[in-house]
């Protein structure tokens, strides 16, 4: 995870999920949290209160073993923030949204369904990659459709991959080949 990932989304969403459940210590002790609100939210913060109470004799910080158990929970394995991919990052937050917002349905089916996150970080990827009638026209070449949300996961990949390689082709400084190029400026 890059320093600015960790500014912009990785803490802010922690801080969130932090105040969302009333997690604060005082004289380094966790004050009692909020209480679950459905039972998908009880269940995953059984397993984190679980985690962290394992974490607790490593961890000092209460609220570094929590944030420690919700990267259990999520990655299956301990993990440092620092060291987490865009994909780990993106689990680790879902984890977090559907703990600050258990009702909140598109939480919960990124959180149950993690191909949904993926899929959206690489459609905004793509989008960012070029302009908008360039990714239609490769889409309807490639994969015959003009809508990037009908795209599977796998060719979200493809086309993400193209746009690179064109890119990089676009970039790549071209040759003379002892031809002597005039400028179209007038002066």
């Amino acid at each position: 995870m890059s320093p600015e990932q960790a500014r912009r989304f990785y803490f802010p969403e922690w801080n969130g999920c932090c105040r969302a459940n009333q997690w604060r210590t005082e004289h380094g002790r966790l004050v009692q949290p909020r209480e679950p609100v459905n039972v998908m939210h009880r269940e995953l913060l059984a397993k984190v209160y679980a985690v962290r109470d394992q974490l607790a004799l490593k961890v000092a910080a209460p609220l570094d073993a929590l944030r420690h158990a919700c990267h259990i929970v999520a990655l299956t394995k301990n993990k440092s923030s620092k060291e987490l991919t865009n994909d780990e990052v993106t689990r680790v937050v879902d984890l977090f949204r559907v703990l600050a917002e258990p009702d909140n349905l598109k939480y919960v089916a990124h959180w149950t369904d993690p191909e949904l996150s993926k899929k959206k970080n690489l459609m905004v990827m793509a989008k960012a990659k070029a302009p908008w009638a360039y990714i239609v026209s490769i889409m309807t070449d490639k994969f015959h459709t003009e809508h990037l949300d009908e795209l599977s996961v796998g060719q979200l990949q493809k086309l993400c991959f193209t746009l690179n390689q064109r890119k990089k082709q676009w970039n790549r400084p071209r040759r003379n080949e002892g031809r002597e190029v005039f400028s179209s400026a007038p002066f």
